[in-house]
């Protein structure tokens, strides 16, 4: 896609929305160098990470303001839910390790999209035992304030996968950062035949079981 499609398919900005192209290496296929640029680019107080076929509420960022309050060094996530993009059919992870699914009511607006009701997933609350694994680490939408980015340090721009999880752990362990989970689901994961996501069964699965170990290994205990 071309700047200009890109801007065709968002249509018209409300007021006070900008969208920016920075100048960035666009022939690096190591995913941690292009989220650190972008983010070092970006010109707003909060850094919200989200990929780009996915769907975020509408209230999100209202819910982002209402949580971070006037705090400047924050980490926020909230809780999300996985869908077939044709049916609407929620995708639940098991129950018997330790996922909640969030109980629809119909009319929450957390939980419908399209008018109908999604199920959401509760993430996780922060601990070292569920950060040290990706599974259990805060999903998206993840935010953080510049001000905590800038602290851990940022994206490692030496990974080509797992740049997330290494963040997540490094942001943890940073003592200074309110960790702030959200919870609603405030984050739509499309599952279909061109982006159902295949992080774990596609041709980068090796590496990423390799990295998120060298995390475990790197921040056992939090």
């Amino acid at each position: 896609l071309t700047e200009t499609d890109v801007l065709d398919a968002i249509g018209e900005m409300p007021a006070g929305i900008h969208v920016r192209f920075p100048e960035i290496d666009r022939t690096t296929t190591h995913i941690g160098q292009l989220k650190r640029e972008l983010c070092l680019a970006a010109q707003g107080e909060v850094l919200l990470e989200l990929d780009h076929d996915d769907i975020l509420a509408a209230h999100a960022f209202e819910r982002l303001l209402e949580a971070l309050g006037d705090r400047d060094m924050a980490f926020l996530y909230s809780d999300s839910a996985s869908f077939d993009d044709e049916t609407l059919k929620p995708y639940l992870f098991d129950p018997a390790y330790g996922w909640e699914a969030i109980a629809d009511t119909g009319n929450a607006p957390n939980t419908r999209l399209h008018d109908q009701p999604i199920v959401g997933m509760r993430s996780h609350p922060p601990s070292a035992r569920a950060l040290c694994q990706i599974l259990y680490a805060p999903d998206h939408f993840r935010a953080w304030t510049r001000k905590a980015y800038e602290a851990v340090g940022g994206h490692d721009a030496t990974l080509p996968v797992c740049d997330d999880h290494d963040l997540l752990c490094r942001t943890y362990l940073n003592t200074s950062i309110d960790f702030i989970r959200i919870p609603e689901a405030l984050y739509y994961y499309r599952r279909s035949s061109q982006s159902a996501p295949n992080t774990f069964s596609g041709p980068l699965n090796g590496l990423i079981q390799e990295l998120s170990g060298q995390g475990r290994n790197l921040y056992p205990n939090g």
